[in-house]
């Protein structure tokens, strides 16, 4: 399955548990950008590797907290990530 089929059937997925009304369309599209190939590529391996260490969740935060201080997010945008995922993204 190629990465644009993934992406559809996420979406679908999505407004399936969520309903279309839920979000509004500028949250709807946030995560549905996509994402150059040597990026993607990369945070597959970076995940993988996560997933494969079996890291504890104290050095899990500490982890995502360099990735969120290097991407330079702002904290009221953290918070809108945030609430997008808790909704089921």
């Amino acid at each position: 399955m190629d990465s644009k089929q993934q992406m559809k059937m996420e979406k679908k997925w999505r407004q399936f548990r969520l309903g279309e009304d839920t979000l509004t369309e500028e949250e709807n599209d946030a995560f549905d950008a996509p994402i150059p190939s040597q990026i993607n590529r990369f945070m597959e391996k970076f995940i993988a590797a996560l997933q494969k260490g079996k890291l504890n969740r104290k050095r899990k935060l500490a982890i995502m907290g360099k990735v969120i201080s290097n991407l330079g997010i702002e904290p009221n945008e953290l918070m809108k990530y945030v609430r997008l995922v808790k909704k089921g993204l």
